[in-house]
């Protein structure tokens, strides 16, 4: 499992470098259906040094481009954060759109007449010899996919694609990365989480567990993750992996920028005093906060990394929320018992209908062979049938109960008033399963009725806090009482 979860989080990080890394090979931009004898060359040169954008309505940025040993480019936003990641792919895609730019065809007429005016987006290629085109967009053609633009250095208008003019309508956020866990796992070395904490309603608290409670887990396989909050109990390492850490790394690819640099971060759901949600990862030394909003009217979750100065969004239907509603029992190992056969000495269920024992028999190499229930022998096949339905006692949710009160009896109610890690010592259990170690340790838990149908669970004589339903113990109880035929009376 640990390596697994190594893997994945290596691979979450290895996808943030790739993209990080600017230097980048552009590839052409021209539409396979433009036809080279069919096609007008818009602009025929690729040394470009600098791209101005100017989309209509938003803030005009700069991309810079060097070129490198051996064909590469480094691409980098003039005057931008250096906190902040650009989505080196869009740039390049941007970029070679507008080399060699080619069109389907010329046409005449007052440039106004085909949307184009001075509050057009606008794109200025600057090249190595000092010289430069302006492009003005215009709006699209009666054919669809198809736009106008304006090359006003030639004084000539062009239909090219429409996809190309939408690109550069788009605003600096277009080429920005979104940033949220991908890059809070650091590199190098055994990659691990130190803490995962997710606040909304209840507040999940996840992380490791230490070497003292793996080595007094009550399971052969102890977990890797322990939850602390709002229960404590060992976690499913699996669910971890694939409901919580999981989805955090891919949010990453379903967000885009919305804004940098966030004036007012109400706007979005994420000012203080708000209804957002928080999820923290700790991992070696880097400690990750994100907020995220309700989903807004828009259709979209806004998210903000709060060593961050910038706000991303996120379709409100991504599968991979769904980590923020998590409750603790979509999380946590619900199995109460998880003692191989091989190595239980004895079973003791105390039940209404009576005490019974289960004993595996064992050949003098140590191999189970078959196995007495009560003093009566049975066979291999039916003692493993009876020992799984003593771990088919499960966790079933958390018990609410209502505190501690003085006036104490010895029914149902006694139960219902306390509240979890209480005392219930001095009350009878309706069931108790004892399972007993060759290695000489013995595990506990007893059942109280708190309603026809719900059993509280106590270890060591104190409420853990859970319940399991009626279906698990009266199916172990009917099955005991049937002894060796399993087709006896509890059919």
């Amino acid at each position: 499992m640990k390596k697994k979860r190594n893997l994945m989080i290596a691979v979450g990080v290895l996808v943030l470098l790739c993209a990080a890394y600017g230097a980048v090979r552009l590839t052409g931009g021209t539409d396979p259906a433009l036809e080279e004898q069919d096609s007008i060359a818009v602009n025929t040169k690729t040394d470009v040094v600098s791209l101005r954008m100017e989309p209509a309505g938003a803030q005009a940025y700069t991309l810079l481009v060097k070129e490198e040993e051996g064909g590469g480019r480094y691409l980098w936003l003039s005057e931008s954060d250096k906190r902040l990641a650009m989505d080196v792919n869009a740039a390049g895609t941007l970029l070679s759109s507008l080399e060699r730019l080619k069109a389907y065809e010329q046409v005449e007429g007052d440039p106004g007449q085909f949307g184009i005016t001075d509050k057009s987006s606008r794109a200025v290629l600057e090249f190595s010899d000092g010289t430069a085109l302006n492009l003005v967009f215009g709006g699209g053609t009666p054919v669809a996919g198809r736009a106008y633009v304006l090359a006003e250095e030639q004084d000539q208008i062009y239909v090219i694609r429409k996809d190309i003019a939408d690109r550069c309508a788009r605003p600096v956020y277009a080429l920005r990365k979104a940033q949220l866990f991908a890059d809070c796992f650091g590199t190098g070395g055994d990659l691990a989480v130190n803490a995962v904490e997710i606040r909304g309603g209840d507040t999940l608290l996840i992380r490791p567990q230490s070497a003292e409670e793996t080595e007094n887990s009550f399971s052969d396989a102890p977990s890797y993750y322990r939850m602390d909050r709002p229960v404590s109990r060992e976690c499913s390492d699996g669910k971890v992996d694939a409901d919580v850490l999981t989805p955090l790394l891919a949010l990453d690819g379903r967000a885009e920028v919305a804004e940098d640099h966030p004036g007012d971060t109400a706007q979005y759901g994420l000012a203080e005093g708000q209804n957002f949600r928080t999820v923290r990862i700790n991992a070696g030394d880097v400690d990750c906060q994100v907020r995220f909003s309700q989903a807004a009217g828009d259709g979209y979750v806004y998210a903000m990394r709060m060593d961050l100065p910038s706000v991303v969004r996120i379709p409100a239907d991504a599968e991979e929320l769904a980590v923020l509603d998590l409750q603790w029992y979509d999380l946590v190992n619900t199995s109460l018992w998880m003692r191989s056969l091989d190595k239980v000495k004895t079973v003791q269920v105390e039940t209404p209908a009576g005490s019974f024992q289960l004993t595996p028999v064992r050949s003098e190499s140590g191999e189970i062979r078959s196995g007495t229930l009560s003093g009566e022998p049975i066979d291999e096949e039916r003692l493993r049938e009876l020992y799984m339905k003593v771990l088919n006692i499960h966790i079933d949710g958390r018990l609410f109960l209502k505190g501690d009160t003085s006036e104490k009896g010895n029914g149902p109610e006694a139960v219902r008033w306390k509240g979890p890690d209480a005392d219930v010592g001095g009350l009878t259990p309706d069931y108790s399963v004892t399972v007993g170690t060759l290695a000489g340790t013995e595990e506990t838990f007893t059942f109280y009725a708190v309603d026809a149908r719900t059993y509280a669970i106590a270890r060591d004589a104190r409420l853990t806090g859970f319940y399991t339903g009626i279906a698990a113990l009266s199916d172990l109880e009917k099955d005991l009482t049937a002894g060796g035929d399993p087709q006896g009376d509890s059919r």
